[in-house]
Formats: structure tokens, sequence, C-alpha cells
């Protein structure tokens, strides 16, 4: 996970699969999650640890939440966007 992370994330150079990119992507939606969902905070805690390092994969319930959790949070920032631009149309 850290050279998929150091190449996905951070534009490091060096042999990087297809799939990089796409799961930094995830990964970085979890841990965007996961600051403020405590359930999937626990997850990144415990999988982080050096005893569950071998368990990285969430299971779909876990992607759902998080899926859910994010789009809630960009759901909520439209709906903040959207009264600012009608009342700078109409203003």
């Amino acid at each position: 996970m850290t050279s998929i992370g150091d190449i996905a994330l951070h534009n490091a150079t060096g042999e990087a699969k297809w799939w990089y990119k796409p799961v930094g992507n995830l990964f970085d939606q979890f841990l965007g999650a996961a600051e403020t969902d405590t359930v999937l905070a626990e997850w990144f805690l415990r999988r982080f640890s050096l005893l569950d390092s071998l368990y990285m994969v969430p299971s779909a319930r876990l992607v759902g939440r998080t899926i859910r959790h994010n789009m809630r949070l960009w759901f909520a920032d439209r709906r903040a966007a959207r009264p600012t631009a009608l009342s700078a149309s109409t203003g």
C-alpha cells in the first residue's frame, strides 16, 4: 500500500501497475471519510496496526458506508452552494 500511495497520491516515480491509481483514489476516499465517521476511523486504525496489516481489503458493507458518507457530504456541499449561486444571479 505504501508504494501505491507514493505513486498514486504523491506523484512518485517508479514501476506502477495499471490499478495503482484507482486503488490509491479509493484509499483516499476512505481516508477522507474516516476523518468524520468513527466506524471507518476504527477500521483504519485496526488495519494499520502491525497485527492486522494483512487484512486491508474492506468488506462490501464498509465500502457502501464510505460511499454513502462521501455522497452525503458532497450533496450537502452542493446544497450549501446553491442558494449562494441563486442569490448572486438575481441580486
